[in-house]
């Protein structure tokens, strides 16, 4: 199955362009391969999202596109311009959010934050009136005059995004936007990111929140150990499975005939997920998508029918993207 080049040049402007990019280290006469042959686009209002496990090479990519780490091979063309050779013309119009709290001056105030990125950015004198207008768009123009060691951890990344969106920068990159956010944060960063897509900002995420991910992004790049695995637009990744995923639901009774076959299905059926959670149900997930999974989801219902065990639920399921992203890392794509 080829999914590593569904995405096609289509006539939009290109914002960022990698091609063939490695990254080796070498430590004790042993070579390392951080990247290799990384090849993608992000193109003007596209969203485009840099998913991997931990260690794939996301975060170097990043590095290596903002001149931080030096790559060994390959090409980033980034504005019209090369990278390192003409760094500084091409990262004029690029705004980065790293993971964690690093981008802010804690001492200073939201408003002096604002006003000292902007400088540098050599725009002129801040227009106040865009600045009062974003700070209402995140909910934070009631704290412009607090000091960002006071703002909690969400807040501190809502003036992060606002800022990058001040800068006026043709592309946008955030690195794990959500990371370390409670649940209402994490909504409103969700929720702000959603209206950015709208006004077609071009921005390239690294994140491990699915669901973040899939409510933002036009398109997937997915890296494993450094290699590209993916690169595809989310409708297409759906496709990728043609499996059909069921729940069967039964009785809990906290019966010993249950808890035996329960037993078994977790020592001989790998493809059926157990979820016992439930107080007064045993949920059985079943991924169908060859002959020998349709045969278990089979004989798991002639074993509940044998042993009188009623079914009280049937139904499909669509896979989570999670779900997708997970079985695209855990395994090989056949061709």
């Amino acid at each position: 199955m080829d999914v590593l080049n569904r995405a096609e040049d289509i006539g939009e402007e290109i914002v960022l362009s990698i091609d063939g990019l490695s990254k080796r280290y070498y430590k004790t006469k042993k070579t390392t391969f951080a990247l290799k042959d990384i090849s993608f686009r992000v193109r003007q209002g596209e969203i485009v999202g840099l998913l991997g496990a931990n260690g794939a090479g996301k975060t170097t990519i990043i590095k290596c596109l903002t001149g931080l780490v030096k790559y060994d091979s390959g090409e980033i063309t980034l504005n019209s311009f090369k990278i390192p050779e003409q760094q500084k013309h091409a990262l004029n119009d690029v705004a980065i959010v790293l993971e964690g709290n690093r981008n802010l001056y804690w001492r200073l105030t939201v408003m002096e934050n604002i006003r000292y990125f902007l400088s540098l950015r050599k725009m002129g004198k801040p227009d106040e009136k865009s600045i009062d207008e974003m700070l209402k768009r995140v909910s934070l123009h009631n704290d412009k005059h607090t000091l960002v060691e006071k703002l909690s951890r969400g807040m501190q990344q809502k003036l992060n995004i606002a800022i990058a969106l001040l800068c006026k920068a043709k592309l946008i990159i955030l690195d794990e936007p959500t990371l370390g956010l409670d649940i209402i944060a994490n909504h409103e960063i969700v929720k702000l990111l959603q209206e950015i897509k709208l006004q077609e900002n071009s921005i390239l995420v690294a994140s491990h929140d699915m669901s973040l991910i899939e409510s933002i992004v036009d398109r997937v790049v997915l890296i494993k150990n450094g290699g590209m695995l993916v690169d595809t637009d989310v409708k297409s990744l759906r496709q990728l499975f043609t499996s059909t995923a069921y729940r069967m639901c039964v009785e809990n009774k906290h019966n010993t005939t249950l808890q035996r076959i329960i037993d078994d299905i977790k020592s001989k059926y790998g493809s059926i997920v157990i979820d016992g959670t439930n107080e007064n149900m045993w949920q059985f997930i079943i991924n169908i998508y060859d002959k020998s999974s349709r045969e278990n989801a089979i004989e798991l219902m002639s074993y509940f029918l044998a042993n009188d065990i009623d079914i009280e639920k049937f139904e499909r399921e669509t896979p989570d993207f999670q779900h997708i992203v997970s079985r695209l890392l855990s395994r090989e794509l056949e061709s």
